[in-house]
């Protein structure tokens, strides 16, 4: 009972972190570009972005969650165990295991690689996503994925 308490309190964490994050980005979204230097992705970025996306939504919807993790960036492995990654998919974000059309909407560059909005439709609804992606450990990789209110 301890270690699932453990577990679902991280990934709380984890959820909450990744909330803030896209809140603050949500303001550079919405920021004028006079107060705020926001950079779109270039065109090619924008395609190596969507793949990757689009490949972990293949993952996720074939319950592949270790394929789906393998997406993921060192250091969010390095915080994020698979067993723990399972738990948070199957709490917070079980769109993702069933899957839909994926629509792409703003990619901006920021500090770890880009931000890449998406809104996944399917049978559950319209869910609006936020996954940042970063560049830093060679091949561009997911860092996390928050839905958006």
């Amino acid at each position: 009972m301890f270690r699932y308490r453990k577990q679902l309190t991280l990934g709380l964490v984890v959820v909450l972190i990744l909330s803030l994050a896209a809140s603050l980005f949500s303001g550079v979204m919405n920021t004028s570009s006079e107060e705020v230097e926001v950079t779109q992705c270039q065109e090619s970025d924008f395609r190596a972005v969507q793949t990757l996306i689009q490949n972990q939504a293949f993952a996720f919807k074939a319950q592949n969650v270790s394929g789906a993790y393998a997406y993921f960036s060192n250091s969010f492995q390095s915080d994020i165990d698979k067993e723990k990654f399972s738990l948070i998919v199957g709490t917070n974000y079980p769109m993702l295991l069933r899957g839909g059309t994926m629509g792409f909407g703003e990619c901006r560059e920021i500090s770890i690689g880009f931000a890449q909005a998406v809104t996944l439709t399917g049978d559950s609804g319209s869910h609006k996503l936020l996954y940042f992606i970063s560049k830093a450990d060679g091949p561009i990789k997911v860092e996390g994925i928050t839905v958006e209110n």
